[in-house]
């Protein structure tokens, strides 16, 4: 959560809310606007450990993919 709120504050998105989901999905799993950042895919999967953690960089690239969509922030 530290490297999130890292990259928030990086891109000028430090006040968006982040939720924190629990369900049928990979965990830990970072979701922004719908996709999976480690994979770029929708989320998908049955509930298990990950070992491919999204990185600093896929962070801040989804988050600034979504800051200059212009939509609304689903993080």
């Amino acid at each position: 959560m530290d490297e999130l709120r890292e990259c928030l504050a990086e891109t000028g998105m430090g006040d968006e809310p982040v939720e924190t989901v629990v369900g049928d999905h990979p965990s830990p799993t970072l979701v922004v606007d719908g996709l999976d950042i480690a994979t770029g895919a929708p989320v998908a999967g049955a509930p298990r450990c990950r070992m491919d953690l999204p990185t600093h960089d896929q962070i801040r690239t989804a988050l600034e993919a979504l800051r200059d969509s212009g939509g609304p922030a689903r993080l």
